[in-house]
């Protein structure tokens, strides 16, 4: 089996409590060593991100501006990375330690055929009712237009025009996502997950976060809407009510393998998008007027 060199992508801000487990994550896989490299690209930390990083021998690059940068740092990092491959990772998530070597296989398996390949989370909170919640969106998310490609082979991400600066978060992804698919990417799903730590997470900072990412979208909408053939395929449906509380419960059999069987968060799990469809919904109603949006270059 071949092992293909990869670039691990992280960006950071102040990221000294929670980078360790990332890092540590990473120099436990059941990879060969030499075929890692890990890149910090840091947001003019105040603490001691920058000394925890350089005792794991990562490649350490800076960005300064008003956070969040990390469409920004995502980008340098992967116009440094040597690997064949980019593994763009935030840095409160921490690998399965066979995930690499997984990856590996499946690869292998595709012929290469696969360029860009979608990671599973799973939820990490100090509360089972939180991460069990959080964890079974994601699922429902899984292989959807909801979702978006990790771990990208670095010659078609190079043709892209990378991150969008002005974006962050959940539309920052699914912009990436739609560039790779007009660049021929074909996707894959990989077998192992990643552990996403939310340790603090609670229904009301679940809201607040989604809230960060409603300006990004009102410019992802307008930015796609000038393709008619990416808007109606992929922007209407990420939008549309009917496919968020309804088909992608359903579709591939989702109801029998992931909804009857955690029915008990399903109430809890409706009621979350909910509550984000009506914040979504007074954000845009009070930004009736057209919006004007100052584009970040780079």
């Amino acid at each position: 089996m071949k092992y293909p060199s990869v670039s691990i992508i992280i960006p950071t801000y102040n990221s000294e409590k929670i980078i360790i487990s990332c890092l540590d994550g990473i120099v436990n896989q059941k990879y060969p060593k030499e075929k890692i490299e890990i890149l910090i690209v840091d947001n003019q930390s105040q603490d001691n991100t920058k000394r925890i990083c350089k005792n794991y021998g990562c490649r350490f690059f800076t960005v300064s501006g008003k956070p969040p940068q990390v469409c920004r740092q995502r980008n340098l990092g992967a116009k440094k990375a040597r690997g064949e491959w980019l593994l763009v990772l935030d840095h409160d998530m921490e690998l399965n330690n066979d995930l690499l070597e997984s990856f590996a296989r499946q690869n292998s398996e595709s012929h290469g055929q696969v360029t860009a390949w979608y990671i599973p989370e799973i939820v990490v909170s100090h509360s089972k009712f939180y991460s069990g919640l959080k964890t079974l969106e994601k699922r429902f998310y899984d292989g959807t237009v909801i979702n978006a490609a990790r771990l990208i082979r670095k010659d078609i991400f190079l043709k892209t025009s990378g991150y969008d600066l002005n974006l962050s978060g959940g539309p920052a992804d699914w912009d990436m996502d739609i560039q790779l698919r007009m660049k021929g990417a074909k996707f894959g799903y990989c077998q192992r997950s990643l552990y996403h730590h939310e340790e603090g997470l609670t229904f009301s900072k679940i809201i607040s976060k989604k809230k960060t990412y409603f300006e990004g979208c009102r410019y992802y909408r307008e930015k796609w809407s000038k393709n008619n053939k990416i808007y109606k395929s992929i922007v209407s449906k990420q939008f549309s009510p009917s496919y968020r509380y309804f088909f992608i419960f359903i579709e591939n059999g989702k109801w029998h393998t992931l909804l009857l069987p955690n029915f008990h968060l399903f109430i809890p799990l409706l009621l979350l998008k909910l509550l984000t469809g009506i914040v979504y919904l007074k954000n845009n109603i009070s930004s009736i007027q057209p919006a004007t949006f100052k584009l970040n270059h780079e």
